[in-house]
This record gives structure tokens, sequence and C-alpha cells, in this order.
């Protein structure tokens, strides 16, 4: 697995001097991570599931517990204003 730093220094020397097939590169990187992003209605629908039905308490691979249904509350308010932000007029 690559860093975003690489990943972006690759799509730049890939396309360099061609500003539109940059642009292009770039809207691509970011179409692909919409894609595989869940919905912000799908955690919600998720942590709604972790409050209601089973343990909210969740232990992460690094032995850290946390809250589920407001790690997915907030994971979904973060992808709703990034997603508002890219459709907010530029000004």
């Amino acid at each position: 697995m690559i860093t975003i730093e690489q990943r972006v220094q690759q799509i730049v020397e890939a396309n360099w001097g061609d500003k539109p097939a940059l642009i292009r590169a770039f809207v691509r990187e970011i179409e692909m991570l919409h894609a595989a992003l869940p919905s912000a209605a799908d955690l919600e629908a998720i942590a709604y599931h972790f409050e209601t039905a089973c343990s909210q308490e969740v232990e992460l691979p690094d032995g850290t517990t946390v809250d589920a249904s407001v790690l997915l509350r907030r994971s979904a308010q973060l992808i709703r204003q990034t997603l508002n932000e890219e459709l907010a007029p530029a000004g």
C-alpha cells in the first residue's frame, strides 16, 4: 500500500506538463474514493443497529475501545461536511 503523498507524486509525474490530464487524473482518484466510502446514511443505519441490537463498545486492532455508534455518527457527519464543501460554489 502506498501513501497518499506517493500516489499524488505518481499522478503529478505521469501528467507533468499536461494540466487538463492532471486535473482529470485527480478527479478520477476523488471519484474512486467517493465510490469506496459508505454513504452517511449507511453509517447512520449501522450506528442505529449498534445502539439497539448489540454492544456499542468495539475493540480496535490497537487495543483501544471505542463507542461504535459515536464513531459511526461522527464519520457520517464528516462525510456530509465534505460533500457539502464540494458542492458549495467556489467564491
